[in-house]
């Protein structure tokens, strides 16, 4: 069983590539590419 930390990680791994898929496949949010380094900033160590 994963702890805390690791799931909470993987979670928000996964919410940050469904986000990337999603803004990558919708080119009218120009916001999207924001958001992503936004999130990447936050997911990194």
């Amino acid at each position: 069983m994963l702890d805390a930390d690791a799931e909470l990680s993987g979670t928000a791994t996964n919410l940050y590539l469904g986000l990337w898929r999603r803004s990558s496949q919708d080119k009218l949010k120009p916001d999207g590419a924001a958001a992503n380094r936004i999130l990447a900033d936050r997911l990194t160590p």
